[in-house]
C-alpha cells in the first residue's frame, strides 16, 4: 500500500513500466474467482447470505473481509456475515476497524478470540453451520501451513458438502503430501487449496496482468466513450499511466461483474462458444444497475468518502453516496448504461455472456 502512493507509482514516467503486485491481493483475488463465495449466484427473492468463517486473521484474512466489502453486494442486498476465530484478536481488530471504519456498516463482524491449543474447533462453529440460510465458506489463513492443515482435519465431522473449505498454503507439495495419506475422506475430497506461487506471484500474473484483463476492458471502454476533452484528467490517462488508485477501481469494478451475471443465472465464456449471447429484459438491468450502485457506495465508503450535497473531489465528499431510492434519474440510467455496456466490454477480451443451463 505505501509503493502504491509513492509519486514513482502515482506519476508515470515513460521510459519505464512500473509493475506494482502484492501476493496477498493477487491470492484472494484468484480465491475469489476459483471459489466465489455466493457459489452460483443469489437471486433478488432468496433468503441466502454469504457467511465466511475466517480461522486466523493476518493479511490474509485483512484482505478476504476487505474483498467481501468491496464485492459481496448481491441481488437481494443481504450483508455479508463473517466470523473471524484467532488468539489476542482484539489488538489487531482495532487495528483493523481503525483503518477500515466503514466496514461495520457493510459487513456484520463477528469477533472471537480463541483458544485453538484447549478448546475443540469443530463444536464452536457447528452452531453456524446449522444456520438453513447461510451459504458458508471457511477459511483458514494461519501463516504456518501445518497449522492450516492440522485445523482443517478437525472439522471434518461437522461440515457438509455444501461448505466451502479453503486452506492457505504456500508449498504444493506438502498439501499433496497431506491429501494422500487422507485418500477418500471429506479432507482430501472438498478441500481446495489457495496461495500457491501459481496462483500469487507467476509470471501471467505479474507481467501479462493476467488478473487484470477484465478491469483494463472496462478503462479502455470508459475511455473509447468519454474521450478526454482537452488536458485528461487522472482517471483518463491510458491503463499503463493509471496510478494504482484508479486501477483499484476497476479492478473493484471487474470483480463484481460475475456476481452480477451469477443473480441473473448467466456467465460469461468464449465468444467461440456455439451458445447464444443473453440479452438482458429491463427488470434485470434495473436489479443489476442497483447492484451496481451498492457496490459503488462500498468502495467509496471504504476509500474514505462520505456523503455531502454538493460533491467535493478534494474532501471526498459525494452527493451520490445515497441509497438507490434517492438517487437522481440521470444518475440511475448511468448505472443502468453501465450494466448494457457489459456484453461490449467483455467482448474486447474475446468474451460473451450466456444463460446458464444448470
Amino acid at each position: 500500500n505505501l509503493l502504491s502512493h509513492h509519486e514513482k507509482a502515482v506519476n508515470t514516467i515513460e521510459n519505464y513500466d512500473l509493475r506494482i503486485f502484492n501476493s496477498y491481493e493477487n491470492s484472494v483475488r484468484s480465491l475469489m474467482n476459483d471459489h466465489p463465495f455466493d457459489r452460483k449466484g443469489i437471486e433478488k427473492d432468496s433468503p441466502k447470505f454469504i457467511q465466511i468463517i475466517l480461522i486466523g486473521f493476518g493479511d490474509i484474512g485483512k484482505r478476504v473481509i476487505l474483498h467481501a466489502a468491496q464485492t459481496c453486494h448481491f441481488a437481494n442486498q443481504k450483508k455479508p456475515a463473517i466470523i473471524v476465530y484467532d488468539t489476542n484478536i482484539a489488538l489487531e481488530q482495532n487495528r483493523f476497524l481503525t483503518n477500515n471504519p466503514a466496514i461495520k456498516d457493510i459487513c456484520d463482524i463477528q469477533w472471537k478470540p480463541f483458544d485453538f491449543d484447549n478448546i475443540k474447533l469443530e463444536k464452536e462453529i457447528s452452531t453456524y453451520l446449522q444456520i438453513e440460510s447461510a451459504i458458508t465458506t471457511i477459511l483458514f489463513v494461519f501463516d504456518d501451513p501445518v497449522k492450516n492443515i492440522l485445523k482443517a482435519s478437525e472439522i471434518c465431522q461437522v461440515v457438509g458438502e455444501d461448505t466451502q473449505v479453503l486452506v492457505r498454503m504456500h508449498d504444493e507439495s506438502r498439501m499433496a503430501e497431506a491429501l494422500e495419506s487422507r485418500k477418500g475422506d471429506f479432507f482430501a475430497n472438498q478441500i481446495k487449496v489457495f496461495g500457491l506461487p501459481k496462483q500469487t506471484s507467476s509470471f501471467e500474473l505479474i507481467i501479462e496482468e493476467e488478473l487484470d484483463k477484465m478491469a483494463r476492458a472496462i478503462h479502455e471502454y470508459y475511455l473509447d466513450k468519454f474521450p478526454p476533452q482537452g488536458a485528461p484528467r487522472p482517471s483518463q490517462l491510458p491503463w499503463n499511466q493509471l496510478s494504482q488508485e484508479y486501477k483499484d477501481a476497476n479492478r473493484q469494478a471487474a470483480n463484481h461483474i460475475p456476481v452480477k451475471l451469477r443473480a441473473v443465472n448467466c456467465e460469461f465464456v468464449s465468444e467461440k462458444d456455439k451458445r447464444p449471447q443473453a440479452e438482458f429484459p429491463s427488470d434485470e438491468i434495473e436489479m443489476m444497475a442497483i447492484m451496481e450502485h451498492n457496490r459503488w457506495c462500498a468502495e467509496r465508503r471504504l476509500k474514505g468518502w462520505t456523503y455531502a450535497p454538493v460533491r467535493d473531489d478534494l474532501k471526498k465528499q459525494n452527493d451520490c453516496l445515497i441509497p438507490w431510492e434517492k438517487l437522481p434519474d440521470k444518475e440511475k440510467k448511468k448505472d443502468r448504461e453501465q450494466v448494457r455496456n457489459l456484453h461490449d466490454i467483455l467482448s474486447r477480451i474475446g468474451l460473451k455472456i450466456i444463460r446458464r443451463t444448470d
